[in-house]
């Protein structure tokens, strides 16, 4: 026992005499360059290129000639970083980027008392060709994040758990590589500043980046499956919208608005597999994402309308048609790469708008001299306009099955893209009730030549509009002269893009957040300094400030109209009368508390904000058409009015409403007044699948969401739709305005209906977008 001891003894002294030994012959940096200590970077610079000419193995014979070179490159990395210079004038050492060693063909030398040991690494190649420096996160991955998620490895040399971790990192690469997922490796000694600047004070650790936003991986285990759910969670939420029977209507009809195809896939996953929200976040700007669960109850009438299989995933493309389907591809196409394929191909509508510049580059492609001529078709259109023009247009390019060289078509919203409409100018020679179409050769960068489609394009004329766009472009084949205007063209703008000031602040808030993890990382790992603190102290107060500021604005903003409801749930003697003409004179000048005492007038409602919405009355001439015989899928919200308090009641409708009517799936609003017909309502609840038509009387202030193509309604009366004040804060049927029960609390209901029949609209129209409202099927609307 006692001869082990001594054993272990002796070696743990010969171990230290090792390490003694070698931290005692390692060169002071200095003196290896001959430089002083005060000697400026740039004095160290060229002294450091001067040495390394001098003693490269190539220009120098010397047997010592390579060990004298990688002492000066390693006495460089030293004293020619700021940062790890100062840790050595201050400490004599510095962490594991300022030891001495060297990487040469992938060796790895390190020196113990004059022998020379060199270790091969054997992932060298692995890490040169996925190495990540501080100019590529800048110039490729930091820009490529924004629709390809990336992983990072932060390893340090002469660190062992690195070296296990890299062997699992090098298994999982191909895999993650093919689903989409950029994966990098960072070296903490060669790229010190890269490390700092993404929050890596550990080795070995993992970092995420998506939308150039940092997070670190918390998991001690590194596994296939934890790293895919790591990708999952950094992922931006609502990539992929959840659609149903409820609300498919709301995702396939709103494409108008975002000039997006939809991509609906049906699988049996309880929710979308990460290869599918890989694919959402590499498209998401030119194409929105759907996910329907098969199996469940609330996509049956999907399955059954486009015939889906329910044994396999199914993917679904919609374009204009929102009816049917334009593509569809079974399992075998949704692997992998055949995804992202699939999907590219499919990143357009039929007849896109020009939404942004890279719409423009990417359909008008750049064709030079001595190329065939890529054409731009374009019409010329308003966001208001009416879409017969375009549904022409759109119709003229379908049913035409080849067109003269290369030609797309597209249209463009003036009011939108004033710089690049400045540019083309006007078509003087098209009449006002026709629209103007551009034929745009582009030819070099933002250069063009173009010229106008004569006579322009005339509404419904299919036949007419098809051969004359014919012969014109069969006309452009043979003669290239006619396109005779030439223009350079400013960059469109991006349609899509969010508010400039919502950018600032979503800017403001990822630095915020990025400088409190790594003053988190920095408290955990121990290297805090005052920099950190000061930064956070900064972070929190700007937070702070940010918080108030919008509680401020919350405040302000307050509805008085939801003050005016508050007064009257307070008790009856704060309700001012039971009919409308007591309701006006409640909201005059003053109003009186319940002691008698003057109160501070109550600002009325800010009309500036719904003035522009016109609600058109409906008679017999119209009613055909808006009614009757429309085929528009957008939603139409119908008020019912008398002549006592027709103004009083649409006003209150606008304000009601307006952030709703503001949305493209409702079409403009209408009202009947039920004085002029009064059997109307009757006799539309009669025709429908009400459960008790005969109890809904035709009540002012009823408001009907109707979808005449589809013959359904959903409903709100204000006999059901106000909560008494015993129980505001509950939601019941009666609230969706479907529930016939009554109560002993009636004749407060009535009396709050009497002040005010809309209050509660805005929310009843908040479920009606939610798709949470019963809908009540009718066989024929009722003639007016």
């Amino acid at each position: 026992m006692l001869k082990i001891t001594i054993s272990c003894t002796i070696c743990t002294l010969v171990l230290c005499v090792l390490v003694a030994d070698v931290l005692c012959n390692v060169p002071d940096p200095y003196s290896v360059l001959g430089v002083s200590r005060r000697a400026s970077q740039r004095e160290i610079k060229r002294t450091y290129k001067k040495l390394a000419r001098e003693w490269h193995p190539d220009k120098n014979n010397e047997p010592n000639a390579q060990e004298k070179f990688i002492q000066i490159q390693q006495a460089y990395e030293i004293v020619g970083d700021e940062d790890k210079r100062r840790q050595y004038d201050l400490h004599g050492i510095v962490d594991d980027g300022g030891q001495q060693r060297s990487q040469q063909g992938g060796y790895q030398t390190f020196n113990f008392g004059g022998f020379n040991f060199k270790f091969q690494n054997q992932n060298s190649g692995f890490r040169q060709s996925h190495r990540v420096t501080l100019s590529k996160y800048d110039d490729v991955i930091a820009p490529q994040s924004y629709h390809k998620p990336w992983l990072l490895l932060v390893i340090a040399n002469w660190c062992f758990n690195c070296v296990r971790v890299e062997e699992v990192w090098n298994e999982l690469l191909s895999d993650f590589e093919e689903m989409g997922i950029g994966m990098g490796i960072l070296n903490a000694d060669y790229d010190y500043n890269l490390a700092r600047k993404i929050g890596a004070y550990r080795w070995p650790s993992i970092f995420g980046i998506v939308d150039e936003r940092v997070t670190s991986y918390g998991d001690n285990h590194i596994g296939k499956d934890n790293l895919k759910h790591f990708v999952q969670q950094i992922l931006p939420a609502h990539l992929v919208s959840t659609v149903t029977d409820n609300n498919s209507d709301e995702f396939l009809s709103t494409w108008r608005r975002d000039n997006k195809p939809r991509s609906l896939l049906f699988s049996r996953r309880s929710g979308p597999s990460l290869l599918y929200q890989l694919a959402a976040l590499q498209f998401r700007q030119q194409i929105k994402l759907g996910f329907a669960r098969l199996g469940g109850r609330d996509t049956d009438d999907l399955v059954f309308k486009y015939a889906v299989n329910e044994r396999e995933p199914t993917l679904l493309i919609f374009k204009e048609n929102t009816e049917n389907y334009a593509e569809k591809f079974e399992a075998n196409s949704l692997l992998g790469s055949n995804l992202r394929d699939t999907l590219s191909s499919q990143k357009y509508l039929h007849v896109p708008r020009l939404s942004s510049q890279e719409v423009y580059e990417d359909l008008c492609k750049e064709t030079p001299l001595f190329q065939t001529k890529s054409l731009c078709v374009i019409l010329i259109t308003s966001e208001g306009a009416t879409h017969d023009y375009q549904e022409s247009f759109r119709q003229v390019y379908l049913e035409t099955t080849s067109w003269p060289e290369e030609t797309n078509f597209v249209y463009l919203y003036r009011d939108r893209q004033r710089a690049f409409m400045s540019a083309l100018g006007k078509d003087e020679n098209v009449p006002n009730y026709r629209l103007s179409v551009a034929i745009l050769w582009r030819r070099n960068g933002q250069k063009a030549k173009y010229g106008w489609l004569p006579g322009g394009w005339e509404g419904n004329n299919i036949s007419g509009n098809k051969k004359r766009i014919r012969t014109h472009l069969q006309e452009l084949v043979t003669n290239k002269n006619l396109l005779t205007k030439q223009v350079e063209l400013p960059k469109l703008n991006d349609e899509n893009a969010p508010h400039w000031m919502l950018q600032v602040f979503k800017d403001v808030w990822q630095k915020i957040v990025g400088y409190l993890v790594s003053l988190k990382d920095s408290l955990f790992s121990g290297s805090v300094n005052e920099a950190s603190v000061a930064v956070g102290v900064i972070c929190i107060y700007i937070l702070a400030f940010f918080l108030a500021f919008a509680s401020i604005l919350g405040s302000k903003g307050r509805e008085p109209w939801e003050q005016d409801r508050q007064r009257q749930q307070r008790g009856p003697h704060h309700r001012h009368g039971n009919n409308w003409e007591h309701y006006d004179d409640a909201h005059r000048a003053t109003n009186l508390s319940p002691d008698g005492a003057m109160r501070r007038r109550t600002p009325g409602p800010d009309i500036s904000k719904y003035r522009h919405i016109e609600l058109v009355e409906l008679d017999p001439a119209n009613y055909k058409e808006l009614i009757l015989d429309s085929r528009q899928s957008g939603m139409m919200l119908l008020l019912l009015v008398d002549s006592s308090c027709q103004a009083r009641l649409i006003d209150r409708f606008k304000q009601e409403a307006y952030s709703h009517l503001s949305s493209p799936q409702f079409q403009q609003p209408v009202y009947i007044d039920i004085d002029n017909y009064p059997e109307w309502f009757a006799t539309l609840l009669a025709n429908s699948t009400h459960p008790e038509p005969d109890s809904i009387s035709t009540a002012p202030g009823t408001v009907l969401a109707l979808r005449p193509a589809k013959h359904y309604f959903s409903l709100y009366h204000p006999l059901y739709s106000i909560s008494s004040s015993n129980s505001q804060n509950q939601l019941d049927a009666g609230f969706i305005g479907l529930d016939s029960s009554s109560d002993e609390s009636d004749d407060e209901i009535n009396e709050v209906r009497r002040v005010d029949p809309l209050n509660g609209l805005r929310m009843w129209l908040d479920r009606l977008v939610d798709g949470s409202l019963k809908r009540l099927s009718v066989a024929n609307w009722p003639y007016l």
